[in-house]
This record gives structure tokens, C-alpha cells and sequence, in this order.
């Protein structure tokens, strides 16, 4: 006997995919404290339904999700909390106009990390349009206020007078620092929201059925020329003259971090290529990513491929199978 395969109703699925678009929307801004991370995966939704629906259909469900959740937000307070999480989307859509003109994913990527930044910042400057303070500054002034904050709590839990000496001295450092590399942290976090869209997205879409829009994870690179900005943000950083020194380590963080990627893409080939058991290597993933040693070895990593080709994928030609069999 033959199984007939059964189909859900198209009305059926749109429903889903509705409540679905509304309950991203609406978790993280209720519940901000404990699931505010989660959109940093509205980008990855979006990406993910418009490779596997189309882009009319998932445009479709947003229209009517997006004032649901608004109007639902406004009743429960936390209106503008859904309209960040709706300014997100747009960023899965950059990577969606990426794949569909067959481009790399290192451009697919910076397209999205340069649309998360101008729909951040339009979001911001018209939240902050009636104060008198730019999105910079109410950061820092967030930051400061922050740790004020700390300090009092700190000062009134009965702390003895040497270590509330050395906390204040600390997080007094720390407010001093923080404005001066905050370009360089925020542009850090954008790339890690970007890593958490394409790399989960490209493993994820052959097992809904639809196809992988690049190779393995293992097997990405950046662009060789890309090493030379390196080298000019590590000089300009070296250069004890302001703003230059400032925006030299800016500069650093962010193609660090971009290695750090690189170099983690070098550690998936090894270790698949050693044939580590996946238990093993997960485990190996959640120690490199937490010992900040072992963070800088997977910049180095990074930075010597470019040179090395530890990977040796000049040579022979790479296969499509998934990042973790």
C-alpha cells in the first residue's frame, strides 16, 4: 500500500506562521530579563522563512503580525519594546536579498550587520527624538547611571571600606573606558547576532526542506584583503595621538572579532576532519568559547589562515554536507 502524504490547508499554515511571528515579537519584549536574548533570532526567523515560504508569503503573515503585536504591546506596556524587536527584521531580509544573488556569505553578512545598524539607530533617534541627548549619549548615560547604581547598592550591603575603595576605583575605570570603546562593543555584539543567522540558518534549511544557501560553515573565509585592515586598525591603535588611537581599537575589536568567527570555522573543519564524536566536540566548542585563552587562539587561528591555508582550500575542492556530521 502507498502512505498518502497529508497537506496541511494553506489557511492552516498562515495562522501558524501569524501567531508564530507574534509570539517572537511579544516573549522577548514581556519577558525582557530572562528572554530578551531571543531577538537576537528574530533575523534568523525571517531569513528562515522567506528561503523556505517565499517572500510574499512571509511578508504577508508580517503584515498582519506586526500590528497585532503592537496593538497587544500597547495594552500590556511594552509598546516600545516590540517595536525593537520590529526593527530587527529587517536584517533577515538583507541576508534573504543576499542568498537570492548567490553572494558569499562573509557579504551576505556584512549586509546584515550594516542593516541591523541603520535600523538600530533610526529605531533610537526617533525613541530619543524629543530629548535632547544623541543614541551615543543615552547609552553612556544608561552605562553611568547603571553603575552608580551598583555602587550604592554595594556601598549599603555593609561592604568593608578597602574593597568598596577598590570596587569604586574599578567601575569609576570602567565608565571612563567604556564610552571610548562602545563603538567597537556594539559593532562586536551586531556580528555575533549576524553569526547567530547564518550559520544556524544554513544548517538549519535542508532539514525543513529547502536548500543550503552556502557550503558547510567549516569551509568559510574572509577575504584575504581584509587582513590588511587588520594591520592598519592595529597601527592606527598603536598611535598614541586622539581620536585616532581611539578609533584604531574600535577598529581592532570588530576585525577581531570577525577572525574570532574565521577561527572558529577552522576548529569545526579539525575537528570534523579528525573525526572528534559530536558529544566530544560540543564539548570542546563550550570550552574554547568560555576560557578567554581560548578565544585568542581562534583569532590567531583566523589571522593565519589567511597566510597558512590551515585548511588547505586553495587545493582541492569542498563538499556541501552539513557542519556537524
Amino acid at each position: 500500500m502507498t502512505r498518502q502524504v497529508e497537506i496541511e490547508p494553506e489557511g492552516k499554515v498562515q495562522s501558524r506562521h501569524i501567531l508564530l511571528f507574534i509570539a517572537s515579537l511579544l516573549l522577548p519584549s514581556a519577558m525582557w530579563m530572562v528572554l530578551g536574548w531571543m531577538g537576537c533570532l528574530l533575523p534568523l526567523l525571517i531569513f528562515v522563512c522567506v528561503s523556505k515560504y517565499g517572500w510574499r508569503h512571509t511578508t504577508t503573515q508580517l503584515t498582519v503580525a506586526l500590528p497585532a503585536a503592537a496593538l497587544i504591546g500597547f495594552f500590556l506596556h511594552i509598546f516600545e519594546l516590540v517595536l525593537f524587536m520590529a526593527a530587527l527584521l529587517p536584517a533577515g531580509y538583507a541576508v534573504a536579498h543576499a542568498t537570492i544573488r548567490k553572494q558569499e556569505p562573509w557579504l551576505a553578512g556584512l549586509k546584515e550587520w550594516v542593516t541591523l545598524a541603520l535600523t538600530l539607530y533610526l529605531f533610537f533617534s526617533i525613541l530619543l527624538i524629543d530629548n535632547d541627548v544623541t543614541v551615543f549619549g543615552a547609552i553612556v548615560e544608561s552605562l553611568n547611571h547603571g553603575i552608580d547604581e551598583s555602587l550604592k547598592h554595594y556601598s549599603a550591603s555593609g561592604m568593608s571600606a578597602d574593597n568598596m575603595a577598590m570596587l569604586a576605583q574599578t567601575l569609576n575605570q570602567v565608565k571612563h573606558l567604556a564610552p571610548l570603546i562602545l563603538p567597537g562593543i556594539l559593532g562586536s555584539i551586531l556580528l555575533g547576532i549576524v553569526w547567530l543567522t547564518l550559520v544556524p540558518a544554513n544548517a538549519l534549511l535542508p532539514a525543513l526542506g529547502a536548500n543550503s544557501p552556502w557550503n558547510s560553515y567549516r569551509y568559510w573565509q574572509l577575504p584575504e584583503k581584509l587582513v590588511w585592515a587588520l594591520i592598519a586598525a592595529g597601527v592606527t591603535a598603536a598611535i598614541p595621538e586622539q581620536p585616532l588611537q581611539i578609533w584604531g581599537i574600535n577598529g581592532l575589536m570588530i576585525i577581531t572579532a570577525l577572525y574570532g568567527f574565521q577561527g572558529l570555522a577552522i576548529a569545526v573543519f579539525l575537528l570534523h576532519k579528525w573525526k572528534v564524536p559530536r558529544f566530544l566536540r560540543t564539548l570542546i566548542y563550550v570550552v574554547i568559547l568560555l576560557q578567554s585563552f581560548g578565544t585568542i587562539l581562534l583569532v590567531i587561528a583566523g589571522v593565519a589562515d589567511v597566510w597558512c591555508d590551515i585548511r588547505r582550500l586553495k587545493k582541492p575542492a569542498v563538499d556541501d554536507t552539513a557542519d556537524f556530521e
